[in-house]
């Protein structure tokens, strides 16, 4: 579970510098003030008029307070009924503190709670799940420059359950990630290169001897008034597979 949301988490910081102290939204490289992000992933359909709009396979619903930062996560499956809705609690720093994710019926799932050392870096978050009353625990390490390096997550009896390091370039843009199994054995790594405008634009996994898993690339297609991307075309290793289209809501 801890990594699946580990995954989510960096999903979200590709293609941004990894500075804890600016907002989800600006991290992101989204413009304007912006209040609700929809997002729906749909597989790719050659059949269809453009954009190839295929059966929808799942949708998020993202809400943003005034400082940029999510407060509300909303996932609706294919069947387009909601799924768990997750609301983030912050502090006086405009930090995340907790977070509690409930089912369709509003029954509990998980609640995160977030630590920071003194310069606002997030170096715990404890979990709690509460269909199996499990708890676990990820702890990160970040360089001078506020770049996550390196994070190592625990099970509930308090083994490690993974470990993942990040390389930055220059730019401070995450370029590799390597994870690990719990003996220290590599698992797998990926590379993520950007364009001029710092979108993520292609993402790779190799398995740990190199061999190339597979290649993800992404084709911005269509923006709004903001500059904000609102189309995209999804490629696995060179064919067309998902289309993601948003719909963005923004402050008055």
């Amino acid at each position: 579970m801890k990594k699946i949301y580990f995954l989510i988490a960096l999903s979200f910081l590709f293609a941004c510098k990894n500075d804890l102290d600016l907002s989800d939204l600006t991290k992101e490289k989204r413009n304007g003030k912006i209040k609700t992000i929809s997002t729906s992933s749909f597989y790719y359909d050659s059949t269809k008029a453009e954009p190839h709009l295929g059966k929808m396979f799942n949708k998020s619903i993202r809400e943003f307070n005034l400082n940029g930062n999510e407060i509300s996560l909303t996932l609706v499956n294919e069947d387009d009924e909601v799924a768990s809705i997750k609301k983030s609690s912050y502090n006086e720093k405009n930090l995340k503190t907790e977070s509690k994710e409930v089912d369709k019926e509003g029954n509990l799932l998980y609640s995160m709670n977030y630590k920071y050392d003194n310069s606002n870096n997030l170096i715990e978050i404890n979990t709690t799940e509460y269909n199996t009353n499990q708890q676990y625990k990820q702890v990160n390490v970040f360089d001078k420059k506020k770049n996550l390096i390196g994070t190592t997550a625990f099970k509930d009896n308090n083994e490690i359950d993974f470990r993942a390091e990040n390389i930055y370039d220059e730019k401070n843009h995450l370029i590799e990630e390597r994870f690990f199994l719990p003996d220290g054995t590599m698992d797998y790594r990926t590379k993520s290169s950007y364009d001029d405008k710092e979108r993520l634009v292609s993402y790779m996994g190799f398995a740990n001897d190199s061999s190339k898993i597979w290649q993800i690339k992404n084709a911005y297609k269509i923006f709004d008034k903001e500059g904000n991307w609102i189309l995209q075309q999804v490629y696995k290793d060179g064919k067309p597979i998902n289309v993601i289209q948003v719909q963005i809501e923004y402050y008055p």
